[in-house]
C-alpha cells in the first residue's frame, strides 16, 4: 500500500516522490513491470486502472482476443531485441502521439481500414508532415502485420494439437497439417461448404477452392515465379498443367497491352 507525503494511503501501485509527482506501477502478463508518472493522483489511478484492465483481459495465446495496447506492448518489448534503439523509439512515439488515441482501447479482431484510415486523416488535419505521417504508417503497418502473422502460427499449432489426439494416421498423411477425425487430408468439400456459408453471410458470389488456388497461381505468375517452382507448390503432376496458366496469363497481358497502344495512338 503506497503513501503520500503526508502519510495518507493512496492504494496498491501508487506511490508519491519527494518531488510531488506521483508513481504508478504493476507487472503485466509478461512479467515486464510498467511504470508511470503523473502531476495529478486522479490521473495516475485512471492510468492504472485502465492499464490494469487491458492487461487482465488480454490474452496472449490469442492474438486476436487483445487490445490493441497490450498488443503494442508485447510487439515493442520483442522489437526492443531486434531493431536499433532510434527505430524503437520513433516507434514508440508514433504510437503514442498518434495511434493508441485511435484504436488503442479496441480489440485488435474489431481494427478495420477505415479505423487506420482516421489515424492518418487526424494527422493530416492536425498539419503533421507528410514524413511523419509515412513513419506513423509504418509504425502501424508492422505492428498489425505481426499480429496477423502470430495469429497464423497459433492456428497451426492449435491444428498440430488436435492431430495428436487423433487415434490412428497413415503415415503417408503424417506431415499433413489439417486432418479430418479419420487422420485423412480435410477434403476440398468441406472447405467449400465453408466458403459458400461465408460468401452467402457477406452477400457476394460464392466461390470455391480451387478458384482461390487459381488465383494464387496467376498472382505467383504475375510476380514472375518459374513454371517448375509453381508447379512443385500447386502439386501439378505434369508441367503442362501448369504451362496451360502461363499462356491465361500472356493471352490476358498481350491483349492489356494491345489495348494500352491503341489507347496511346487512338486507333479505333
Amino acid at each position: 500500500m503506497g503513501k503520500d507525503l503526508k502519510g495518507k494511503d493512496l492504494g496498491v501501485g501508487i506511490t508519491q516522490q519527494k518531488n510531488g509527482l506521483y508513481n504508478a506501477g504493476f507487472v503485466d502478463k509478461l512479467g515486464k513491470r510498467r511504470v508511470k508518472r503523473f502531476k495529478k493522483l486522479q490521473e495516475c489511478r485512471k492510468w492504472l486502472d485502465e492499464a490494469k484492465y487491458i492487461d487482465e483481459h488480454s490474452s496472449i495465446t490469442e492474438a486476436n482476443t487483445m487490445m490493441v495496447d497490450a498488443w503494442f506492448e508485447y510487439w515493442i518489448s520483442i522489437k526492443e531485441k531486434t531493431v536499433r534503439p532510434n527505430t524503437v523509439r520513433n516507434y514508440r512515439e508514433r504510437y503514442h502521439r498518434n495511434i493508441s488515441k485511435v484504436i488503442g482501447k479496441m480489440l485488435l479482431v474489431d481494427v478495420k481500414p477505415i479505423h487506420c484510415q482516421k489515424i492518418f486523416s487526424d494527422m493530416a488535419d492536425e498539419g503533421y508532415k507528410t514524413t511523419t505521417i509515412y513513419q506513423t504508417r509504418i509504425t502501424l503497418y508492422n505492428m498489425l502485420d505481426f499480429a496477423k502473422e502470430d495469429e497464423a502460427i497459433r492456428i497451426l499449432k492449435a491444428q498440430k494439437e488436435k492431430n495428436s489426439k487423433i487415434k490412428v494416421i497413415a503415415m503417408e498423411w503424417a506431415d499433413q497439417v489439417f486432418l479430418c477425425r479419420k487422420g485423412e487430408p480435410v477434403k476440398n468439400s468441406t472447405y467449400d461448404t465453408a466458403l459458400f456459408k461465408l460468401c452467402d453471410k457477406v452477400g457476394i458470389k460464392r466461390f470455391s477452392m480451387h478458384i482461390l488456388k487459381h488465383t494464387f497461381a496467376i498472382r505467383c505468375i504475375e510476380a514472375g515465379m518459374m513454371p517448375k517452382t509453381l508447379q512443385k507448390i500447386l502439386g501439378h503432376s505434369n508441367i503442362e498443367i501448369t504451362m496451360n496458366l502461363y499462356v491465361h496469363i500472356t493471352e490476358d497481358e498481350k491483349h492489356k497491352e494491345i489495348e494500352l497502344v491503341a489507347g496511346a495512338l487512338k486507333v479505333i
